[in-house]
């Protein structure tokens, strides 16, 4: 796919949307089968794909194949030491539920636990670890 001039209107067709809006029922406000219509690096429209027409559209025209267009950038990852999901985390972040709220629930429904054994700090054998400090 071409990347869009920034400058130049683009019509973008048979896009899914998520819009994030809670006007919408699906979930993330989603949208199947819409178009963007863009000028300046902005969203000028949303629109209904029956409501796009390519063929009388001056400007830049791209087919995202039901691609999906989202708000920002979103860098869904964890990291090893949760050894899960947080998807149940992630949907109380996009209700407004604070950070600091859900480390606390994590933290009560999951007393500490001893580590396996070969982890602790006193029978892991750190010399065999390169890089590594004991």
């Amino acid at each position: 796919m071409n990347v869009p001039h920034p400058h130049r209107p683009s019509l973008w067709l048979n896009a899914r949307l998520a819009t994030m809006d809670p006007v919408h029922d699906a979930p993330y406000g989603a949208l199947e089968g819409h178009a963007l219509l863009l000028r300046d690096g902005h969203i000028e429209a949303v629109l209904p794909q029956a409501e796009a027409d390519a063929a009388a559209f001056d400007g830049e025209v791209f087919d995202l194949q039901g691609r999906w267009v989202t708000p920002g950038f979103v860098d869904c990852h964890t990291h090893l030491v949760y050894g899960g999901s947080r998807a149940a985390e992630w949907e109380k972040r996009l209700t407004g539920v604070p950070y600091q709220q859900i480390a606390a629930e994590a933290a009560a429904s999951s007393p500490p636990s001893a580590p396996p054994a070969g982890w602790t700090r006193r029978s892991w054998r750190w010399p065999a670890c390169p890089g590594s400090r004991p």
